[in-house]
């Protein structure tokens, strides 16, 4: 794919990072994926292959991905592993991973879906950081409570999996777009009615679009989601866990939060594994 020069500056090994909130969602696949036997001996890969997704070259978004890459890259170093990071349009990093092509990525939303063919690791519990809807200023009232949703048509991402009370919900009339930029303009060409977003940082451009009241629980986030189907999952489900651990112990994460300015949440940053 065609990567703009500036984001191809700003992914060169650099002492960088991202955390990534943001949230992926599932492929519409019926095939089954063939999990790893258990009695394999795990054998030790030359290299694991990091994907991940970019959208949008605001400056927020950067940060998150160069704090996914230097994450990323202290993971390979516990591992003691060539590190591969491989860029991808969303719905391509999710058939990568479905198909073991690639081996994890960082920040996954957490689904019963995915669970048929991610392992979740470290998964983060949400309390602080709801979901949250945008609607036209002078509506907010249309959306108080979860009911009003079924009274309006949500624009969302497509392939994006926020919550479950929320993607499994029918009765929900969602329109779904490629990115996030075109949620604005349909929703002041009352194309839609409101949209839903994990955060929008482009909202000053557009003051007639306000908060709605209601908000909604974001789903469980894993700091790693690994491919069940990847070539090295044996090996990876037996060393990854330690060595994620001890990343977040040390406190690697805050401190790429920190030095990078991530949007990083209340929950990522006080997270401890048990």
């Amino acid at each position: 794919m065609n990567v703009p020069f500036v984001l191809i500056k700003l992914l060169a090994p650099k002492p960088c990072t991202l955390l990534f909130l943001l949230l992926m969602i599932p492929l519409d696949a019926a095939a089954q994926v063939n999990h790893q036997d258990s009695h394999i001996v795990p054998v030790v890969p030359d290299h694991i292959r990091h994907t991940f997704f970019t959208e949008e070259l605001s400056e927020e978004r950067m940060r998150i991905d160069l704090l996914k890459i230097e994450l990323a890259k202290l993971i390979a170093q516990g591992l003691g592993i060539e590190l591969v990071n491989d860029i991808c349009s969303f719905k391509r990093c999710m058939a990568d991973l479905f198909s073991g092509q690639s081996d994890l990525i960082l920040f996954p939303s957490v689904s019963t879906f995915r669970s048929e063919y991610l392992d979740f690791l470290n998964v983060i519990k949400f309390d602080q950081s709801p979901l949250l809807f945008f609607i036209r200023k002078g509506e907010e009232q249309r959306l108080t409570k979860f009911s009003d949703l079924y009274n309006l048509n949500i624009g969302m991402i497509s392939g994006y999996f926020y919550a479950e009370v929320f993607n499994d919900d029918k009765n929900i009339v969602k329109h779904e777009v490629a990115k996030p930029e075109y949620l604005p303009e349909l929703l002041l060409s009352n194309r839609i009615d409101a949209f839903i977003a994990y955060w929008w940082p482009t909202a000053k451009q557009y003051p007639d679009i306000v908060i709605a009241p209601f908000r909604i629980n974001i789903g469980d986030i894993a700091v790693v989601g690994l491919s069940k189907a990847s070539p090295n999952y044996a090996y990876l489900k037996e060393h990854l866990p330690g060595v994620l651990n001890d990343i977040l112990m040390e406190g690697h994460l805050e401190r790429l939060c920190r030095e990078l300015d991530a949007p990083c949440t209340p929950e990522a940053l006080a997270y401890r594994p048990d």
